[in-house]
């Protein structure tokens, strides 16, 4: 008898084998590393839940969640509540009442990053499906989060209990079994990166934010159970990141390191581990510190060795590549946090609690008294070293008395050893060295170069410091900007004393003679104070004139358009009016002052603007009559870098009819933000950016003259470099 096809033995084991081979070959996809090597995870999942809306004394309820979760957090408007949760836990029942701490870390004030609600320390509940919450206080709006990384959002199908275990194991072996950095002094620890941990960068918000150094490194505890496993870790990190990110609305994780209890190292915060990454650890102090935070809670409960260790080796490691000693205090100023005031200093140790600078238990008593311990052996760790100062250095020699060299290069050994400052110009030019021998060195330039004496030009340069001991074995090399002004850049105003010039092309600086030229020109915002040194580098040139266009009036009531350097009236306050003019458009020139100016035709044909108007036609195209043309202004920012708001006046039939030119670009001198928050200046033709908020600032600038303009608008004037 024929066997039913439907039941056959061979039909069903073939059906099977290569279902089994399908869901191998699925789960192998799912795992393996994506291009560029990084360790493929389970996917991120979250839900919110609106716990209570309206404000109410105490809230208790009994949540079933959308999905199933790893963390829970829960924010709330309201402060001072008392917090308790219970989570219910697929196969295992209801757990105990615990009662959760508010979140005790935060941004820097000045960052703009952070909400305003209130929230609780991120709960690592395993796998939860249900969660009770009871809170006593005045909130409301209160907010439930389930997060969930380990890839278990959902209870799993009997062919996902099967093949599900391949797809996390092998990601996990893959990030916590890499290859250990080569070791140098002191030793280089392994450090995961955030894609050997899943970081989503899609996440994060551009750009992370530079501290001039780090001062101190800020020990943190995470406030989570501590029998997590070695898979699991990564997954703790991601669902820290994601309440982080999305619900506490910080920029990114708020941590610049992470140790978990197997002795492994995380980057945390994007940015670069040797770089002075300004988290969110610790309000008011996230500014040249390094938040290091231990995955656990160690109030009651001891760190293990491996975490203690490892975090001894990274932190010899981190303290060195910034020259800080792990033993001392230095004097760091608040920016406000619930225990110290805004602008109070304070002494802390190169190696600190977070209590230090909060009122908090974090990094918890089990962890805060082994500091001093931590403090001694890591101060004995990879000798030879060397400690300094890496703030940035500034050097403008213009002759005002401030910054004519910078402040002296100030090094401490750990031991005798032999040494060699080198200063370096914008071109990576060394223009200066000084070496010598001892358990000390130092060194100050003045900016020029040791053979021929030359001025170093206006860039940013660097100090390069180097120290070894009679056996060669060298110390960590440190390199520090040194930010150099000997000059400024054409269509800069400068002023010394009474003399106030504008810079042109070839170093050419022009006089502007009065303060009526001056504000046909600029706005006061734009003048940069500098030093009779300066301004002897550049070559005398012609007198600044009048703006073509300018409206001027004169005391006595007459009023002047001004062209081609020259003065020419109206024929009546009927015509005046006819063209569009308006009186709060003119600049007051004295009666003398005016004279000086040839007289030019008088202005009689009220059917078109004369020439150096900026007019606005009916579909609001601006443009800049000429006398034989118009040159169209692309956009409102051009505009607003050579006229103000009420120069504008309306187009006349005879304006339209004349012929179009080349569109005007910004005028030279212009400074410009980027969506980017980049900080450009229009010199020579082009747009070159400043190498950073602290040059401009030495350079001079005002943050007053700025203004903000998209791409699209600088992007009509080609690239020139950098500042």
């Amino acid at each position: 008898m024929q066997t039913n096809a439907r039941t056959s033995p061979n039909r069903f084991t073939r059906r099977a084998v290569t279902l089994a081979l399908s869901g191998l070959i699925s789960s192998l996809a799912f795992v393996a590393s994506p291009a560029g090597g990084a360790p493929a995870f389970a996917r991120t999942e979250a839900s919110d839940v609106v716990l209570q809306s309206k404000p109410a004394a105490a809230v208790v309820k009994n949540v079933a969640l959308p999905i199933r979760a790893n963390m829970i957090g829960l924010t709330y408007r309201g402060t001072g509540a008392s917090i308790r949760v219970r989570v219910h836990r697929p196969g295992a029942g209801w757990g105990e009442w615990e009662s959760v701490a508010a979140s005790d870390i935060g941004p820097d004030r000045w960052t703009g990053e952070g909400t305003d609600r209130s929230a609780i320390e991120p709960m690592w509940v395993g796998t939860a499906d249900r969660v009770m919450v009871r809170l006593d206080g005045s909130v409301r709006d209160v907010r439930l989060h389930a997060i969930n990384t380990l890839g278990d959002a959902h209870p799993k199908t009997w062919w996902q209990r099967i093949f599900g275990f391949l797809g996390s194991a092998p990601a996990a072996l893959t990030a916590l079994t890499a290859p250990r950095a080569a070791e140098a002094v002191p030793a280089v620890p392994q450090i995961v990166s955030r894609a050997g941990w899943g970081a989503d960068e899609r996440w994060r918000r551009c750009c992370p934010r530079y501290a001039p150094t780090v001062e101190v490194a800020m020990i943190h505890h995470t406030v989570n159970p501590n029998n997590y496993s070695s898979a699991d870790a990564p997954a703790l990190i991601r669902a820290i990141y994601r309440y982080h990110r999305f619900n506490l609305d910080y920029d990114d994780i708020a941590y610049n390191f992470i140790v978990d209890r197997f002795g492994r190292v995380y980057e945390g915060r994007y940015g670069g581990t040797t770089k002075p990454v300004v988290g969110a650890h610790s309000e008011g102090m996230n500014t040249k510190t390094s938040g290091v935070a231990l995955l656990g809670t160690f109030s009651n409960a001891y760190p293990s060795g491996p975490m203690i260790i490892e975090l001894m080796r990274f932190l010899a490691w981190k303290l060195d590549v910034h020259h800080i000693p792990a033993w001392g205090v230095v004097p760091m100023t608040s920016g406000g946090s619930n225990k110290l005031r805004r602008g109070q200093t304070v002494n802390l140790n190169r190696i600190s609690g977070h209590r230090d600078v909060q009122a908090t238990d974090c990094p918890g008593n089990k962890m805060y008294y082994q500091l001093p311990r931590i403090r001694e052996t890591v101060m004995k760790w990879g000798a030879p070293k060397f400690y300094m100062n890496s703030t940035p250095r500034s050097l403008r020699p213009d002759g005002d008395g401030e910054d004519e060299q910078h402040d002296a290069i100030k090094v401490w050994h750990s031991a005798a050893l032999n040494w060699k400052i080198e200063f370096s110009d914008a071109a990576g030019n060394a223009k200066a060295t000084f070496t010598g021998a001892g358990t000390y060195a130092e060194a100050t330039w003045d900016g020029r170069d040791q053979t021929s004496g030359a001025l170093a030009t206006t860039g940013a340069g660097r100090v390069t410091i180097s120290a070894w001991d009679d056996s060669n074995k060298q110390a960590t090399p440190n390199e520090i900007p040194l930010r150099i002004v000997t000059t400024h850049p054409a269509g800069s105003v400068l002023k010394s004393g009474s003399s106030v010039v504008l810079i042109d092309e070839g170093a050419t600086s022009r006089s502007i003679p009065t303060s009526a030229v001056y504000n046909s020109w600029f706005a006061a915002n734009e003048t940069v104070l500098t030093g009779a040194a300066e301004l002897g580098r550049y070559t005398a040139g012609l007198p600044v004139g009048f703006r073509d266009g300018t409206l001027a009036k004169t005391p006595d009531g007459t009023y002047y358009f001004i062209n081609a350097g020259q003065r020419r009236g109206f024929a009546s306050p009927a015509v005046f009016s006819s063209l569009g003019f308006r009186p709060e458009a003119a600049i007051e020139v004295p009666s003398a002052e005016i004279s000086t100016l040839p007289a030019g035709p008088v202005i009689d044909d009220a059917s078109r603007h004369p020439a150096g108007s900026v007019v606005q036609d009916a579909d609001k195209t601006l443009w800049v009559v000429g006398a034989a043309g118009k040159q169209r202004i692309p956009s409102v920012i051009v505009r607003q870098s050579w006229y103000r708001d009420d120069e504008v006046v309306p187009a006349l039939p005879g304006d339209i009819a004349l012929a179009e030119g080349e569109p005007v670009s910004f005028r030279p001198g212009t400074l410009l933000r980027t969506p980017s928050d980049h900080l450009w200046i229009i010199t020579g033709g082009t747009r070159r950016v400043f190498a950073d908020e602290q040059m401009f600032a030495l350079m001079g600038y005002s943050t007053k003259a700025i203004r903000s303009v998209s791409w699209a608008d600088i992007g009509i004037v080609p690239y020139g470099g950098t500042v």
